[in-house]
This record gives structure tokens, sequence and C-alpha cells, in this order.
């Protein structure tokens, strides 16, 4: 499993342009990989990614009160805590990775070039293939409009920020389906991995 925190921005709008930036980033890079003889191009062919985008926002007024490591994050992302005011927007994509031959030192690597912090762990040994990508799909899809200070506390977004992300969404992509993050293993088609329905009878979720 992969998260890739990929930056802050000051909209939904901005969060959303910033995903689909580093989308096609990591898609010239892996195509680049691909075609160039002398870097693993065989393992890369065989390299794929599938996830979706989580957009998290902070109110500039509560930034002294979200936990010390999500302060040192943000930090990190270079928020500027002096003179920032209303919602801040923090788009993140989760993923599954098969890292296959080429190890994580090398995904790790490509993933950096696209996204300041990177996060790639090992799924669970005690769980399927597919029991695990169900988990990962779980947290990726989560709708929490929530934003989690220090000690636990929860504070709801306002009604304002909740209707800005509902709105920003539909302008881009008519709902969640273009933020998408997906990379295929070359010349492998979209059917030939495809689950049977029938085995998944319960509905999709729904996000608004």
């Amino acid at each position: 499993m992969a998260t890739l925190i990929l930056g802050l921005a000051s909209s939904p709008d901005d969060a959303f342009d910033l995903f689909l930036s580093k989308r096609r980033a990591l898609r010239n890079a892996v195509d680049y990989r691909r075609r160039t003889a002398g870097i693993d191009q065989p393992n890369w062919r065989g390299f794929a990614v599938a996830g979706a985008l989580e957009v998290d926002q902070f109110l500039a007024e509560d930034f002294s009160r979200l936990g010390a490591g999500k302060r040192a994050q943000y930090l990190a992302l270079g928020y500027q805590p002096d003179g920032a005011q209303g919602p801040q927007w923090v788009a993140t994509a989760h993923a599954l990775v098969h890292v296959g031959a080429l190890g994580n030192t090398a995904v790790t690597g490509l993933l950096q070039g696209i996204a300041p912090v990177v996060h790639l762990q090992g799924l669970c040994e005690g769980k399927a293939l597919v029991e695990s990508a169900e988990d990962v799909v779980g947290y990726a899809a989560k709708v929490s409009l929530v934003t989690t200070l220090e000690g636990g506390e929860a504070r709801m977004w306002p009604p304002e920020v909740i209707a800005s992300y509902v709105a920003a969404t539909m302008r881009c992509s008519h709902g969640r389906q273009a933020f998408k993050l997906s990379i295929r293993p070359a010349g492998m088609r979209k059917e030939s991995i495809a689950v049977p329905v029938e085995r998944y009878i319960e509905p999709m979720p729904v996000v608004f």
C-alpha cells in the first residue's frame, strides 16, 4: 500500500488539479522507464498501481491545534501559517502497488519524484490479496468531513466548506471517477483483470 501526500492547495479545485498533474507526471515517469533500456526496463513493464484521491481539509485558525505530526508534515510541504486564512486543502492518494522484482527502493524513488511525502508498506501477510485490496479501497474511499485535532477531538467541516468541496467535485468530474490513479502492466488490457461482477453484490459506496 502506498500513501502519497501530494501537497497543499488553497481550494478544492486546486487540489484536484494538483492530483491530475501528479497523475500525468507518474504516468510519464513510468512510460519513460518502460521505453528506456538499462534501467530495469522489463520489470518496469510489469509495474502496476491502482488507487484514488483523498482530499482532507483544515482551517488555518486550527493549525496550532492539529497534532504535532500533522503540523510538521504540513510545514515540510511548504505551509506558511503566518497570514494564512480560511480552509486549507490537502491532496493525498492511496493505492495498491505491484512492486515485483523492482524492490521497494526503486518504487519509492519513483513515487518520491511526484510526491513530497511517500509511505510504502507491505500488505498484511495473513490476508488474501482481494481482502487486502478491499481494505485499501475502503480506506481510500472513506468520506470523513471532519478535521481531527490534537487529543482526538473531531471538528466538523463548516457547511460552506462542504458546499465548496461538493461544487468543485461536480465541476471537475461529475463525481469521483476522474480522480482514480491507475497504471496497468504494459500490454495488459483492462478486460483481462476484471473481477466477475457476480462475486460482489454489495452496492458501490455513495460519496454524496
